[in-house]
């Protein structure tokens, strides 16, 4: 994972740590190591890299999807559209699986939440 955010242009600074426990299952946090002033950034993620629903709609909404969209409206979720098209491109892109350049993020997500 860490491979894959250094060649995606992901940058952190010097005092940005992950660290994992095992409590029964792998937990993963960030910390830093020393004091950050209020408002530094402490990670870059290139504007290529954001999955935003605007991207997704841009890049999905064709006229192939009106009759899908028009489902959305028919059950009141017209709100919930944006977010819609953004599970649509995760959805996509875990279907690519090895091909999707998003893979090895994807394949750290855990597979098991509580809560």
């Amino acid at each position: 994972m860490e491979m894959w955010a250094v060649d995606n242009g992901i940058q952190r600074a010097d005092s940005f740590k992950l660290s994992e426990q095992r409590r029964g299952k792998k937990e993963v946090y960030a910390y830093t190591k020393s004091d950050v002033p209020s408002g530094t950034p402490v990670l870059y993620v290139p504007e290529h890299l954001i999955l935003s629903s605007n991207k997704a709609i841009a890049e999905l909404r064709t006229s192939d999807m009106a009759q899908s969209e028009q489902y959305v409206m028919s059950k009141e979720a017209e709100s919930q559209s944006r977010q819609w098209y953004l599970m649509l491109k995760i959805l996509y892109e875990i279907q690519k699986g090895r091909d999707s350049p998003w893979f090895a993020w994807l394949n750290s997500l855990p597979r098991y939440y509580e809560n």
